[in-house]
């Protein structure tokens, strides 16, 4: 069993006893109060229309069929015993409120005069005074929006702090649903900033912060009674949040795939930023109301919902996202079109099914991403382990016994007729032996020059034996870049054992180094006596060729770079090694110290990151 379906199991087994243990433990009486009671019937409702006076009986909620701009007059009577300290509460929905006892007001929302001019939802207590009992009780409401004049949410009547707890109560439930989704975002967040060296993908923050934004909006439209937060404050952060979701959600599709439709989602994108900025345009100098562009906000937000389901279906067929990450969109999907259809059909708040939906894809997308980093910890130990295998059996390969005989065998025979060649001999032969031990320090790359410095050293003993049967060319434009330790030394040491050394007269080995927009390009030339590269493959395994196989690894794996042999029997071989190019950030330049982005090439699996790594 895969570690990833472990977790799955786990999972969904801890996630099912906390449900059961939810369902079946006993709550803990908190004192609730049962003074608070219903004040919902017997209400006599009237307002104008057409010059006439309409009068009724209704139960409430009620929803009237009531021009915007009119007020609805709500009158009934104060129960005869009330509670002490009574009071009321129902919540309003941009609406102005008023609130009589015996044609007297006690009561008025706004009682100051707000920031633009959209009066918030807003839940309303009302303390009613002493000895009020039997006496008329008088609400009237009003709003400048067709959609929300004429009603009239349920009113409950008892003592006053009573009836703020049980409201807190009450709404508690989606208001945490909307906690645990910030909570979650934020760690999405949190995630993807501290662990991008291992989990390098953009698209996690941007969605964290798309988690963030719903969640905002989410708690605005909880019904929350906040008393540090502003009523004006919530509602313009609640729209705002609102307006931005779809920008957030095409930011991250473009984000995480490009190259899915990623000039159509790049489109949408600015329209939908351009659309929001038209929107808070109109807000600012009042020439409409945010209540009033709902529907368009909503028809952005579908679109945006609609496509994203699409992009995440093209994604899945190419094996590119998880089964569980489609069925959870497609959940958010269908959730938020049943609660836009209850929305328009009765303007209802929005309700549990979204919320529940995005926690259940924000909790998914968490499950995901911390598989996938412990995951990427693991191969990163295990090619850590194989890197240092690699140095191991390069070493292996690079210091011949017998290389290091004839080396001294040469030296010993220069002291005695040419004691100055023999000292430049001592000291190549030590730069050599000093390069070769260095690769099994941790500082995987060193700079070209150096790497360069070793290749001349080997050079000069080699030639100290075939004296001017080797020639060597170099052409180097640039030796200011990183590379591994014994990446380019194995070949020119390659180029001279297998070409040079196995033909019969002189031979020329060749270095240069070349730039191009992207990449630094070195080549090793010889015109030896080459080989067949399908018999270089079929024998990548044994001895000879295993240095190859772990120079070609180390290339890949430590600096992003490629690797290619030509050869033709009679020929000589051409070796072609490409580094990609460093960006050296001159501001963030110390001494001994240089900062460098690598650029990849399209299609690279490397990341693109900024490092900084001491060159000794």
């Amino acid at each position: 069993m895969s570690e990833r379906r472990l977790v799955d199991i786990l999972t969904v087994g801890v996630v099912f006893i906390f449900i059961i243990l939810i369902l079946f433990s006993h709550g803990q009486s908190l004192g609730r109060s049962q003074q608070v009671k219903s004040y919902n019937e017997g209400w006599v409702c009237s307002y104008e229309e057409a010059g006439e006076t309409v009068s009724r009986t209704v139960s409430l909620p009620v929803s009237l069929n009531v021009p915007k701009g009119t007020e609805l007059v709500l009158t009934n009577v104060v129960p005869e015993k009330p509670v002490e300290d009574c009071g009321i509460v129902f919540r309003s929905r941009l609406q102005s409120v008023q609130v009589f006892v015996n044609g007297r007001r006690i009561y008025q929302y706004p009682s100051l005069k707000l920031v633009g001019n959209v009066v918030p939802s807003a839940w309303n207590f009302v303390r009613l005074p002493e000895g009020c009992g039997g006496q008329q009780l008088e609400i009237r409401v009003v709003s400048s929006y067709g959609g929300f004049s004429g009603r009239m949410a349920e009113v409950h009547c008892g003592n006053y702090n009573d009836l703020v707890y049980d409201t807190i109560n009450g709404q508690m439930p989606v208001f945490v649903l909307s906690l645990l989704l910030l909570t979650a975002g934020a760690a999405v967040v949190l995630i993807a900033i501290a662990f991008r060296k291992y989990y390098p993908y953009g698209h996690q923050k941007i969605l964290g912060f798309l988690l963030v934004f719903v969640s905002l909006w989410l708690c605005g439209e909880s019904r929350m009674p906040l008393e540090f937060l502003g009523i004006e404050a919530q509602f313009y952060i609640t729209m705002i949040s609102l307006m931005l979701c779809p920008a957030f959600i095409l930011t991250y599709l473009y984000s995480r795939w490009k190259d899915l439709h990623g000039r159509l989602t790049k489109w949408l994108l600015y329209l939908s930023l351009a659309g929001a900025g038209v929107l808070g345009i109109l807000q600012v100098f009042k020439l409409f109301d945010f209540p009033d562009m709902l529907p368009v906000i909503h028809a952005a937000l579908a679109v945006s919902l609609v496509y994203t389901a699409y992009i995440y279906m093209r994604a899945a067929k190419a094996g590119r996202v998880s089964k569980s990450e489609v069925i959870c969109v497609l959940l958010i999907l269908v959730s938020a079109f049943v609660e836009m259809i209850l929305f328009y059909g009765n303007h209802a708040q929005v309700g549990i099914y979204v919320r529940m939906a995005l926690l259940i894809y924000a909790l998914n997308f968490l499950r995901e991403c911390i598989t996938a980093i412990f995951e990427k910890l693991r191969e990163n130990y295990e090619l850590e382990k194989e890197l240092q295998v690699s140095r191991l059996e390069l070493m292996n390969s690079q210091i011949r016994p017998h290389f290091i005989y004839n080396s001294l065998n040469s030296i010993r025979t220069l002291i005695r007729i040419n004691p100055k060649a023999a000292y430049d001999a001592v000291y190549d032969f030590s730069t050599y032996l000093r390069a070769n031990l260095n690769s099994l320090k941790e500082n995987d790359e060193i700079p070209f020059s150096d790497e360069l410095k070793n290749i001349k050293a080997y050079l000069n003993i080699e030639k100290l034996r075939l004296g001017n049967r080797l020639n060597t060319e170099f052409q180097i434009e640039e030796d200011d870049f990183p590379v591994p330790h014994l990446s380019v030394q194995p070949l020119v040491e390659n180029a001279v054992k297998h070409g040079i050394w196995k033909k019969s007269g002189n031979g020329t080995v060749r270095i240069t180094e070349r730039e191009t927009e992207k990449y630094h390009v070195i080549e090793i030339e010889d015109d030896g006596r080459g080989f067949s590269v399908k018999d270089l493959e079929s024998q990548a395994e044994s001895t000879e060729h295993i240095g190859i196989k772990n120079i070609r690894f180390r290339i890949t794996e430590l600096s992003g770079g490629t690797f290619h042999i030509w050869s033709e029997p009679g020929k000589g071989t051409k070796v072609t090694v490409s580094f990609p190019r460093q960006v050296f950030s001159a501001g963030e330049k110390k001494k001994g110290e240089k900062s460098r982005r690598i650029i990849t090439p399209k299609g690279l699996q490397k990341k693109d990151r900024t490092v900084r790594r001491r060159f000794r």
